[in-house]
């Protein structure tokens, strides 16, 4: 690393108060069971173990392929789900209070939540995507009449209306 460059902040689990890595998250109390996030206060377990898993959901990108979600679900542990199922959760209600609040609520429904909500999200700008091609059918004309001019395509003489091209030039059928 160059003199003058800054050093990526480490991971949040290297860190020792979680409070510190995102400028919304605020420990209310010192019991460690009332967190704020964003300016919204959430009763909790144990607020520095909330507060990594809402940086790691904090983390994931926006949008994902399949690999990227597969990889992802592997990596924090959550199975994943065939897009077909997964399509569910782009209309859910996400909720840090009621998918964080316990260990077993943020790995058993936030964490995974979250990864199926932005693979949804992934999947149907993916199908919008694809519904949006638009294939356009052109009948082509038959050859009608023969002109003394030059094509329009490659100045060859007679040309056939109504396109004013050659037979050479003419579109196939």
């Amino acid at each position: 690393m160059e003199t003058g460059e800054r050093s990526p902040p480490p991971p949040p689990t290297m860190i020792a108060d979680p409070c510190s890595l995102y400028h919304g998250f605020k420990r209310i109390d010192e019991d460690g069971y009332n967190a704020q996030v964003n300016g919204c206060v959430y009763t909790v377990d144990d607020v520095d173990e909330f507060f990594k898993a809402v940086w790691i959901v904090f983390e994931l990108p926006r949008r994902m392929t399949r690999d990227k979600y597969e990889s992802e679900c592997q990596r924090l542990n959550v199975a994943p789900l065939d897009d077909a199922n997964t399509l569910k959760y782009k209309f859910g209600d996400y909720d840090l209070g009621t998918y964080f609040a316990t260990a077993d609520l943020r790995q058993q429904k936030g964490i995974p939540f979250k990864l199926h909500q932005i693979r949804a999200y992934s999947l149907a700008d993916e199908l919008d995507a694809a519904r949006n091609v638009v294939t356009t059918v052109v009948e082509v004309p038959a050859q009608e009449g023969e002109l003394w001019e030059e094509c329009r395509s490659c100045g060859a003489i007679p040309v056939h209306m109504p396109l004013h091209l050659c037979r050479k030039c003419w579109p196939s059928t």
